[in-house]
Parts: C-alpha cells; structure tokens; sequence
C-alpha cells in the first residue's frame, strides 16, 4: 500500500508516532482513506489496537 513517497510523507507528518504502529495502521488500513483516519486518531500512549472498532485505543490500565 505505502510507495517510498508516501511512507517518507507519512513519516514526516507523524514523526512523533513510532515507525512501527505507522507501519501496523499500514498493514490495517482497507484504503489510504482509511489509513488516514487511523492515524488522525491515535491517542496518547499507553494504547493498542481495537480490532472491533479498527482503531487504536487509549489502554487506561496498564499493570
């Protein structure tokens, strides 16, 4: 899904984002609309992937 254009592009507007939960919105994502979606949404770590709701979720207990 990602060209070496687009993932250099991603990784600028998202460089306080891992490079590795970009690359697993990446693997998720059905589109690039999509993709777009679930990186506008991410919030402040700790967090994890929902799959019901395809979106990564605020972890609100972390022990």
């Amino acid at each position: 899904m990602l060209d070496d254009e687009l993932s250099l592009s991603l990784k600028k507007r998202y460089s306080h984002v891992h490079q590795l939960v970009l690359l697993r919105s990446a693997e998720r994502a059905s589109d690039l609309s999509d993709l777009f979606d679930i990186m506008e949404s991410i919030p402040k770590p700790p967090f994890s992937w929902d799959e019901e709701k395809r979106r990564w979720v605020k972890d609100s207990d972390v022990s």
